[in-house]
């Protein structure tokens, strides 16, 4: 089973974004705004990442953030920014979301940050006791 990944970013940056997905085997769902990220997100409950630029239509990435963590509390969110103030970076953070990434990244540090998410969550799910 394919891990799947709803991709909230402009229309320019999401073509570079969806590429490097496709090369890691994600399914992508892309989206160009906050509005349309929050309806994906209530209709597609398979949806394991969210990956976020800071710059949105509609709410900002932080906003969308905190907006999202009203609802879903599990889903793994990345904010994407090419900004190196890290003011901004950490304000995402205390927006809710699980990590931030700057730009560019290559595919194999996207990999990287997803899949320790990935074991984290396997090695939780070992540690339970089992009722």
């Amino acid at each position: 089973m394919k891990n799947k990944i709803l991709i909230v970013e402009s229309a320019a940056d999401l073509a570079i974004d969806i590429g490097s997905f496709k090369r890691i085997n994600y399914e992508v769902v892309p989206v160009t705004n906050s509005l349309d990220a929050i309806k994906m997100l209530s209709s597609q409950e398979d949806i394991s990442h969210v990956l976020i630029g800071f710059n949105l239509q509609g709410l900002t990435g932080p906003d969308l953030v905190q907006k999202i963590r009203e609802t879903n509390k599990t889903v793994h969110i990345c904010l994407v920014s090419v900004a190196s103030d890290e003011s901004m970076l950490q304000a995402a953070l205390s927006s809710g979301a699980n990590s931030t990434l700057r730009r560019p990244f290559s595919a194999s540090v996207l990999l990287a940050a997803l899949k320790s998410r990935e074991d984290r969550e396997t090695e939780n799910r070992a540690r339970k006791p089992k009722l």
